[in-house]
C-alpha cells in the first residue's frame, strides 16, 4: 500500500519533524507528560502513567457487578470512591 505523507522539519531539526499531511495513518499518538492519547483501527487507548481508561472502567464495572440489594445492603462505596478518584487522574473536565 502506498500513501502520500507530507512532513514539516521545524527550525532545521531533523528529529523535530511533524506530520502535516497524509492520505491513510495506521496509528496516531499524542503525548503530554505522563499522559498519552492513541488512535488505531481497533480502538482508543487513554492513560496516564501506569493507569489505562479501560482498566479503570474495567475495575469500575467488576465492582459495580458486585451489587446485591438484599434488605438494604449496597455497594462497597469505599471501592467506588478509589476507582472514581483513579479515573480523575486519568480524564479532566
Amino acid at each position: 500500500m502506498v500513501s502520500k505523507v507530507l512532513l514539516g522539519i521545524l527550525e532545521k531539526q531533523e528529529s523535530a519533524a511533524i506530520l502535516v499531511d497524509a492520505e491513510t495513518v495506521e496509528e496516531l499518538i499524542y503525548k503530554s507528560g505522563a499522559s498519552e492519547f492513541t488512535i488505531k483501527e481497533q480502538g482508543y487507548i487513554v492513560k496516564k502513567g501506569n493507569e489505562s481508561l479501560k482498566n479503570i472502567l474495567n475495575d469500575f464495572i467488576d465492582e459495580v457487578n458486585k451489587i446485591i440489594v438484599v434488605n438494604g445492603t449496597t455497594i462497597n462505596v469505599g471501592a467506588v470512591t478509589a476507582i472514581k478518584q483513579r479515573l480523575n487522574t486519568v480524564l479532566t473536565a
